[in-house]
């Protein structure tokens, strides 16, 4: 059997894969909703439109976004943003429409946002979730799982971060955050300009691009079962390993894509 034909092969099998785990994790989530519909969270209707400088201000219904320190986003299926802003902000849509499939709590400094009954099958009913945080804020935990999408991070501030999404992009740009974790079942992975003390991602088809500001002060560990490691341009063939005893290090494992680092 030729590569290219191999390769045309797992890929198929990975994307079936993906697919097939999303739909089951969708099954049990319709499974857990029916069982416990009458605990199901709605949040409060606004009376009248509320408006914070020129942009709509959405929220959760109702005038002024308390504080939160911590972000959990469960089972999204559309395109999240994650950005700094002057105040706390959350919305959804472009100019801030609510519907009946998305739900925000805020209780104990968490904002919690799940969403049910969008399929990955019906990207058309996907919509765009949008969270504003404070420049000067820095957030202790920040948890994102999307089924399908992109996510897309600008200028967070976090003391723990972990990204996953099953069929999509993940975008990280100007950020800094200690640890973070980034898992891509199927598509790309971007960071750039991020500093961290500790960065793992895992890939299982798609490729990986890291911009990395004083990458000769970090450890690296890169490796790709299917493709090629480039530094700066030069490729080190399927993996390149660096070991300096630094408390700084970027782990990448991907199972079928390129790995880039340029600095």
């Amino acid at each position: 059997m030729n590569r290219s034909r191999y390769l045309r092969i797992l890929w198929t099998v990975t994307a079936v894969c993906v697919v097939l785990g999303i739909f089951m994790r969708q099954v049990r989530q319709r499974r857990y909703e029916q069982e416990y519909e009458a605990y199901e969270y709605a949040p409060p209707e606004a009376e009248e439109e509320y408006y914070a400088g020129d942009e709509y201000y959405a929220g959760s219904g109702i005038p002024g976004v308390g504080e939160f320190r911590s972000i959990r986003i469960d089972g999204f299926v559309g395109s999240v943003n994650i950005t700094s802003g002057g105040d706390y902000n959350y919305w959804y849509g472009e100019s801030g429409e609510t519907d009946g499939n998305t739900d925000f709590a805020l209780e104990d400094g968490i904002l919690t946002v799940r969403q049910s009954g969008v399929p990955v099958t019906d990207m058309e009913r996907a919509g765009t979730l949008t969270i504003e945080v404070p420049d000067s804020i820095c957030l202790e935990d920040v948890d994102i799982l999307v089924d399908a999408g992109s996510v897309s991070v600008y200028g967070l501030y976090a003391t723990r971060c972990e990204i996953r999404n099953s069929a999509g992009s993940i975008e990280v740009n100007e950020s800094s955050v200690a640890n973070a974790t980034f898992r891509v079942d199927l598509g790309d992975l971007r960071v750039s300009n991020m500093e961290f003390t500790q960065m793992e991602a895992e890939l299982g088809a798609g490729n990986a691009e890291f911009w990395v500001p004083f990458v000769e002060e970090t450890d690296l560990a890169l490796k790709t079962d299917l493709g090629r490691v480039d530094i700066n341009g030069q490729s080190y063939g399927n993996g390149y390993t660096r070991d300096q005893g630094l408390s700084r290090k970027l782990t990448v494992h991907n199972g079928m894509g390129n790995i880039s680092v340029s600095y």
